[in-house]
């Protein structure tokens, strides 16, 4: 089980507080680590808010029971998911390294144009491949840079989160899907 860069939990849970979100759809949930998070600390308080998650892993999502709803979903066709039209929030937290380019350009423009807002976090790196003993559908495809994502959402705050205890960085941000014109 893998457990989120303390740096990111914390930047994550001032996050939803500061925007009030009470539902999220949490894409490529993992452990559930960010459900938990989401469902103790949002301001409608754990009885009022609704957490989603899509894994294709479910067996692993250890803390299941923090969620409403889990779906087993291949991270390679989250791109395809329908967006939960009561969800405040998609949660794309350590996930979107997981998609090969396309997938993943896929993925932010139905954000995009769904108008949704969304919480998302990705290593920072200039490597792609497998991690020692991961499950399929783990690896990471693609090193996105805040310039591929900016290219199909409005960033709206973002931040750079440096872990000393993973030796990780990672970039950070809130971003809004506004519909961009492309030139």
């Amino acid at each position: 089980m893998t457990i989120s860069p303390p740096g990111l939990a914390t930047w994550f849970i001032q996050q939803i507080r500061a925007f009030k979100w009470t539902a999220i759809d949490d894409l490529g949930c993992g452990a559930g680590w960010y459900g938990m998070l989401f469902r103790i600390h949002n301001i409608a308080g754990m009885d009022k808010s609704v957490v989603v998650g899509m894994d294709l892993h479910v067996d692993d999502v250890a803390f299941g029971n923090w969620y409403d709803v889990i779906e087993r979903m291949d991270i390679n066709d989250i791109y395809v998911h329908v967006f939960d039209k009561d969800a405040d929030c998609i949660a794309l937290m350590e996930v979107i390294e997981h998609l090969a380019k396309e997938q993943g350009d896929a993925l932010l423009d139905r954000i995009a144009a769904s108008n949704a807002w969304c919480i998302m976090s990705t290593p920072v790196i200039d490597t792609v491949g497998n991690h020692p003993g991961a499950k399929p559908g783990l690896a990471h495809l693609h090193a996105w840079t805040p310039a591929e994502i900016k290219e199909h959402v409005q960033v709206i705050i973002q931040d750079v989160i440096r872990c000393p205890v993973y030796h990780t960085t990672h970039w950070c941000a809130v971003v809004k899907g506004l519909p961009r014109r492309k030139d």
